[in-house]
């Protein structure tokens, strides 16, 4: 039977093995890189994606204290947050923002996001870029509403282009993850190809 878990119950990571070796831990050009894992499950239901399915369907997180005082105790210029989905709550990232602060802490910061929610908070957006926030993997999955739509994505055409106008303004790294389905076509391909250079 699935088994509902917190991640407040993780212990600290004996991270020895990691700092013995940092140097070979890293995601494109941020190195050295650390993992926190602060959350389980995601709270939407794509219909493709099995992030919805882990602890038995049940999203949790951890106090934003506890990931903060993690972040703060790291050796390392760069964190990938690895939620399946960091932008959750306004009120939590609000609050990870003071704490950073408030800690005087340093670092680049790489988490995933949904596009949605970058969309609808550009403020927000632009408080964790001045913080260290230098790269979202963004599910952008498909370039029109229809394909969108199949997803159960809950995600406009018009808000995936305003979140890369978002992260490009703010200088984030954009991401984009997209869904290739068997029934692509070459065309598909190169259409995809167009959409994406275009974009930058």
């Amino acid at each position: 039977p699935k088994i509902f878990e917190t991640p407040e119950d993780l212990p600290v990571p004996d991270r020895t093995h990691f700092y013995k070796n940092k140097f070979r831990f890293r995601y494109l050009c941020f190195k050295p890189l650390a993992l926190v894992k602060n959350s389980y499950s995601c709270q939407r239901n794509c219909n493709f994606c099995f992030c919805t399915n882990r602890n038995g369907g049940r999203y949790a997180c951890r106090s934003v204290d506890k990931l903060v005082d993690e972040i703060a105790s790291l050796d390392v210029p760069a964190v990938h947050i690895t939620d399946d989905n960091f932008l959750v709550s306004r009120e939590y990232l609000k609050e990870f923002i003071r704490l950073v602060k408030e800690k005087d802490i340093h670092k680049k910061y790489l988490i995933y996001g949904r596009a949605d929610f970058i969309a609808n908070n550009e403020d927000i957006i632009k408080e964790l870029a001045e913080i260290g926030l230098s790269l979202i993997m963004v599910g952008l999955e498909a370039t029109n509403d229809e394909e969108l739509d199949s997803y159960n994505k809950h995600v406009s055409l018009h808000e995936n282009e305003e979140c890369i106008r978002i992260l490009s303004a703010n200088h984030i790294f954009c991401a984009g993850l997209f869904i290739v389905h068997q029934a692509m076509t070459k065309d598909d391909f190169k259409k995809l190809y167009k959409w994406i250079a275009s974009r930058d």
